[in-house]
């Protein structure tokens, strides 16, 4: 189980170095957080190999680190579907999106007007009423040199190493780090720009 590390420049550290089981990326509390989570959190980095593939044309995906946030559904975690989030830029963070969007936790003004932060200066995690948790899991992934994911050597991106690189990182989700979710119903979800890779 890991407990958050404290927060710098007001963002909060998700990321996990080890790309070890899935128990060490188990959340167990957010700094800030002044109410208990509804349902599990687990948040890690998670070692993707270089790959060639042939879709939509040819060329190889980076080695990379790809950074994940998912988040069991609230209602029935071992029957609901899962919807995997990918923001829009190119270059934005689904995890980012994930705080501000349809996560089950945000921030807003009163992140930075609660007990907890005048005591610690981390702002508090609220409770998102419009989470899509309440029905399904909720997994983000930074797929790129985005937020904590990053490459293992110096890499260049475009829309069929980004596509690619998602599908390697659901193959590993669904087989090493959550097989019990494998056949489960799978929802493609992004904004902008993700639309190409949706």
């Amino acid at each position: 189980h890991l407990k958050m590390p404290t927060v710098c420049n007001a963002r909060l550290s998700l990321v996990v170095t080890l790309a070890a089981a899935v128990p060490e990326h188990h959340l167990i509390e957010w700094p800030g957080l002044e109410e208990p989570l509804a349902s599990k959190h687990y948040s890690g980095r998670v070692a993707l190999e270089a790959r060639p593939y042939s879709f939509p044309w040819e060329g190889t995906t980076p080695a990379l680190d790809a950074h994940y946030w998912f988040v069991e559904s609230e209602r029935e975690p071992h029957k609901d579907p899962i919807i995997l989030w990918i923001q829009g830029g190119p270059g934005g963070s689904s995890i980012g999106g994930g705080f501000f969007e349809m996560g089950p936790l945000t921030f807003d003004y009163r992140s930075t007007r609660t007990s907890t932060y005048n005591a610690t200066g981390i702002p508090t995690p609220l409770r998102n009423p419009y989470t899509w948790t309440s029905f399904a899991g909720f997994l983000a992934v930074d797929y790129a040199d985005i937020g904590y994911s990053e490459c293992q050597h110096r890499c260049t991106w475009d829309d069929a190493k980004a596509c690619n690189s998602v599908a390697d990182f659901l193959e590993v989700f669904f087989t090493k780090l959550f097989p019990e979710y494998k056949g489960r119903p799978l929802w493609i979800a992004g904004e902008s720009y993700a639309g190409i890779l949706v």
